[in-house]
C-alpha cells in the first residue's frame, strides 16, 4: 500500500521524533539515576561532618590535657604572712577555703593561669595566680596582699590540740603554736589565735588582724625568758597576771590570762599602742646588754696583757664579730717573750 505524500513522515517529523526518544530515555534515565547520586553526595557530606566532630573532639581532648588542674591543698605565702588554701576544680570554675583566715576564693582557670577573688568576712580583693611548669607550685599577686606565692601540700597537716584547762597550759599552748609558726607553718597561727582573746574595746575587725595582732604579741613575749614552772598551774581567780622579765636588762613586761565561763584559760592580747611600747623597751633592753657583754669582753681582753719589760708594746685587739673570739698581738723585747691570746 502507498501512503499518501501527506501522510509520510518527513525527515524532519523523524528528527523531532529520535530527539524526542532520546529525550524521554535521559529523562527516564537521570531519575532512576537520582537515588545514587544523592546518597553519594550525602556520603561525601557526612564524611566531611564526622571529620569536622573528630577535628573538634580532638581539640577538646588536647584542650582538657593541657588545662591546670587547680585542685588540692596549697601551702601559700604572702608579704607578711600566710595560710593553707585547700582548692576544688570543676572544669574551669576553681573554688577554694582558707580556714585559718575563715575566707574562701572563687576563680576561672584559663590555660595555666588562675584568676578570680578571694573573700573574708566583709572584705574581698582579686587575685591572679600563674602555675608553675612542675605543677606545683604557683607565683601570683593581689592588690591587698601584694606577691602570693604556693607550694603543693602533698600531706595534709594534723590538727594539734590546744590545751587551756590551766594558766601554764594555756600559755604554753600559746608559745608552742606561735613558735611552730615563726618556724614556716603559717597554719599555725591559727592554734595560736585559739589560746588568746581580745578585750572588747579592741576586736580586731578580720581574722588577718586579729593574726597580726598575735604576731605582733608573741614577739615581744619571745624577747623575754621564762621558766614553764613559774606560770600558775591551778588558780580560783578568774583573772591572773604575771611578768616576765629579760634576765640581761631587767625589762619586763605583764602578761594576764583570763578564765571563761566554760572554765577555759586565754591570754589577753594587750592593745597595739602597750605591745608597741612593751617591745620597744624590750629591744632597748636587748642593745643594752649586748654593748655590756662587748665592753666587759674587752675590758677583760686587755687586764689580760700584762707589760713584762720596758720593751713591751701593746698593739690593739682586732675585734671580728661577737662570736669570734677576740686575739690580741704583742711585741716583747728579747730577754722576755710572753704574749697572752
Amino acid at each position: 500500500m502507498i501512503t499518501p505524500f501527506h501522510e509520510r513522515p518527513t525527515t524532519k517529523g523523524r528528527a523531532g521524533s529520535a530527539q524526542t526518544a532520546l529525550v524521554r530515555m535521559a529523562t527516564n534515565n537521570k531519575f532512576r539515576a537520582m537515588p545514587t547520586c544523592v546518597a553519594i553526595l550525602l556520603s561525601i557530606l557526612l564524611s566531611i561532618l564526622l571529620s569536622i566532630l573528630l577535628s573538634i573532639l580532638l581539640f577538646m581532648t588536647r584542650v582538657a590535657a593541657a588545662q591546670t588542674d587547680w585542685s588540692g591543698e596549697w601551702q601559700t605565702h604572702w608579704q607578711g604572712g600566710g595560710a593553707r588554701i585547700v582548692l576544688k576544680q570543676q572544669g574551669d570554675k576553681v573554688t577554694g577555703t582558707c580556714a585559718l583566715l575563715d575566707g574562701r576564693l572563687e576563680g576561672v582557670s584559663a590555660g595555666s593561669q588562675l584568676k578570680g577573688t578571694w573573700f573574708e568576712g566583709d572584705r574581698s580583693g582579686a587575685f591572679e595566680f600563674f602555675m608553675g611548669s612542675d605543677k606545683n607550685s604557683f607565683a601570683g599577686h593581689d592588690p591587698t596582699r601584694g606577691w602570693w606565692t604556693g607550694q603543693r601540700d602533698k600531706e595534709a597537716e594534723v590538727a594539734r590540740p590546744v590545751e587551756l584547762d590551766s594558766p601554764r597550759a594555756a600559755f604554753m599552748s600559746f608559745v608552742r603554736a606561735a613558735d611552730m609558726a615563726r618556724m614556716g607553718s603559717d597554719e599555725a597561727w591559727g592554734l595560736a589565735c585559739q589560746a588568746v582573746e581580745f578585750d572588747a574595746a579592741s576586736l580586731p575587725p578580720s581574722r588577718l588582724m586579729a593574726i597580726d595582732r598575735v604576731r605582733a604579741y608573741f614577739e615581744v613575749v619571745d624577747l623575754t625568758t621564762f621558766r614553764a614552772y613559774a606560770i600558775p598551774e591551778v588558780s580560783t581567780a578568774p583573772e591572773i597576771t604575771f611578768s616576765l622579765a629579760q634576765p640581761q636588762s631587767g625589762v619586763e613586761t605583764s602578761v594576764t590570762l583570763r578564765r571563761n565561763a566554760e572554765g577555759k584559760w586565754h591570754l589577753v592580747v594587750p592593745e597595739d599602742e602597750t605591745v608597741a611600747a612593751d617591745r620597744k623597751a624590750l629591744l632597748a633592753g636587748k642593745r643594752r646588754s649586748i654593748g655590756d657583754r662587748a665592753r666587759r669582753r674587752r675590758a677583760f681582753m686587755e687586764s689580760c696583757i700584762v707589760p713584762s719589760s720596758p720593751g713591751f708594746r701593746q698593739t690593739e685587739p682586732t675585734w671580728g664579730s661577737r662570736e669570734t673570739a677576740q686575739r690580741t698581738a704583742c711585741t716583747v723585747s728579747s730577754e722576755t717573750a710572753q704574749c697572752v691570746q
